[in-house]
């Protein structure tokens, strides 16, 4: 796979490769990056490595208005969409909650990280150290698939935790998981 960072090096038909291997996600990285360069100024940036990268800024521009470039797939066939932004997890915690989305707390439920679903809409947020992934279903199926592996990989932390000193008995209480 090429890299259209490295446009310069790059021929015709493998830059033609590379658009066509974008992603919905990938997209916006790339725009930011050739626009960056095609706006560097002199002393940085050659004229003929500013056209270039002017050219390939439209090139994308076009691809991604005509729909050629499709949405990133997760292994379950379901849609996801990354960003970055620069809002706390306590930020989703209020947002998210509002809108009828559920947390779900798991082992590593901290100020940088968490998981909420949608049960309704068949999606799932995921907030990590200022990266989001949000995830849609296209189907019932689909969505339980994905609840299964998101279960896998992140264990459910308890609610809490009760104590029996006289027993020596500790109990970890779980809330529901969200299911469809």
């Amino acid at each position: 796979m090429h890299d259209l960072r490295d446009y310069k090096t790059l021929t015709a038909r493998q830059i033609t490769t590379a658009i066509g291997q974008l992603n919905h996600s990938t997209e916006p990285k790339i725009m930011t990056h050739l626009g960056l360069r095609a706006r560097q100024p002199q002393p940085l940036g050659n004229g003929r490595s500013r056209a270039k990268a002017l050219k390939l800024l439209r090139r994308v521009k076009k691809a991604h208005k005509a729909g050629r470039i499709p949405f990133e797939l997760t292994v379950t066939g379901c849609r996801i969409d990354r960003g970055s932004h620069q809002a706390d997890r306590y930020y989703y915690d209020r947002t998210l909650l509002a809108q009828g989305w559920q947390q779900y707390d798991t082992e590593e439920e901290a100020w940088y990280f968490g998981i909420w679903i949608h049960t309704e809409k068949l999606e799932t947020f995921t907030y990590a150290e200022g990266d989001t992934s949000h995830v849609i279903a296209p189907n019932v199926e689909a969505f339980r698939t994905e609840l299964a592996r998101l279960y896998q990989y992140h264990p459910q932390a308890p609610a809490f935790i009760s104590i029996d000193p006289e027993a020596g008995i500790v109990t970890h209480h779980f809330e529901a998981k969200p299911e469809v």
